[in-house]
């Protein structure tokens, strides 16, 4: 990740990992994402993205309901 933001600007970068960030939390990809948001607050602390960034890297995956449990008398 550290190279395809090498040569970008704040603004482009803030916009390509917060991009890609979410993208991993979309299709599952949990710790990616995290790291993405993690990245994203470090490389660009002040970027408008990185506000929205803060609660998002700490998320945990969605958790799976329970089966229900029936008891047969």
């Amino acid at each position: 990740m550290h190279a395809a933001v090498a040569g970008l600007d704040d603004d482009r970068a803030g916009r390509l990992i917060f991009q890609l960030a979410e993208s991993f939390r979309q299709s599952g990809r949990w710790e990616n994402a995290r790291d993405c948001y993690e990245f994203l607050l470090m490389r660009t602390p002040q970027h408008a993205s990185s506000e929205a960034a803060l609660p998002k890297r700490t998320f945990v995956a969605p958790v799976k309901p329970l089966p229900v449990m029936t008891t047969v008398v």
